[in-house]
């Protein structure tokens, strides 16, 4: 019982400071302008040739919004496994510096029509880079059932692997249904500093 006590108290440390590093992150890394290449990957309608493998290039910018997801990804495809799908016009700096309402559904817009890239069946735009970080937030930690798992090293740091469930409806994702899709996954955490080192989110 003693064991059973410390290891629950001990996740319960390394959440908390896991939460205070999603408040740091968010405090500081937003308003940015990046590039990103975005590789997926998935099984080929064809049968027998292998898998179906396509890389994106796009501008990418972080912003802040209102709502249990304070901030967004959204992301402007501009390049298709090397051929160009539209010139770069440096639209997502210009809608974000100056953002209005109807600049937020511009962004809507954006952010679901390169949804259309994205390789497989299944409707998603919310395979963005920080997605992960934002079940960590401590007023969201609570829609979650978190598991201890073991240890890995990752980038010469030790974390530690915890597994979470989504319980809490509604969901933080829904559909285009506006349906609840609960999530679970895993995060590997820096115990001593709280930092997420990596994430991953299924659906």
């Amino acid at each position: 019982e003693k064991g059973q006590a410390e290891t629950v108290e001990q996740k319960a440390t390394i959440l908390e400071r896991a939460g205070r590093y999603v408040r740091e992150y968010e405090r500081t890394f937003r308003n940015l302008v990046a590039e990103e290449s975005y590789r997926q990957w998935g099984p080929n309608p064809n049968v027998g040739e292998g898998l179906l493998v396509r890389t994106l290039r796009s501008d990418l910018v972080f912003v802040r919004l209102p709502g249990p997801l304070p901030w967004g990804t959204f992301r402007d495809v501009y390049e298709l496994d090397g051929q160009k799908v539209r010139d770069r016009e440096r639209r997502l700096e210009k809608l974000f510096f100056a953002p209005q309402a109807s600049d937020f559904e511009q962004a809507e817009a954006i952010l679901n029509e390169s949804s259309r890239y994205n390789l497989g069946r299944a409707y998603r735009n919310i395979n963005v880079p920080a997605l992960g970080l934002l079940f960590l937030r401590p007023e969201n930690q609570k829609r979650l059932a978190f598991k201890r798992k073991g240890t890995r090293t990752i980038a010469g740091f030790s974390t530690v692997e915890v597994a979470f469930e989504e319980k809490t409806s509604p969901t933080l994702v829904h559909d285009r249904w506006n349906n609840d899709v609960p999530a679970s996954g895993r995060f590997w955490i820096d115990e001593t500093r709280g930092s997420v080192l990596r994430t991953e989110i299924d659906y």
